[in-house]
């Protein structure tokens, strides 16, 4: 692996990577997006903080998949906190 910053090759070596695509019925959702948006005119409300709102109650749900293996493997350390990173591509 090459790459400008010497510890990013490393750290994906040590992360799990996956992918998953589903649908979801977000209806209700965008039916009350308007009124928050009356409601707060100066904030754009869009679906993605109710996604990771979403995500983080599945983690409070199923807490073994906020946690991390020692190098060993041996160790399961269940983390207290949330830390959902987003990556965006802006024009």
């Amino acid at each position: 692996c090459r790459s400008s910053r010497p510890g990013s090759c490393r750290a994906t070596g040590c992360t799990f990577r996956t992918s998953l695509t589903d649908d979801a019925d977000i209806t209700a959702l965008e039916a009350l997006r308007p009124s928050l948006a009356t409601r707060y005119p100066d904030v754009k409300v869009t679906p993605l903080a109710f996604i990771v709102k979403a995500v983080v109650a599945g983690l409070q749900a199923h807490p073994k998949f906020n946690a991390s293996l020692d190098s060993t493997g041996t160790k399961l350390t269940l983390k207290k906190y949330f830390n959902i990173g987003i990556a965006v591509d802006t024009p």
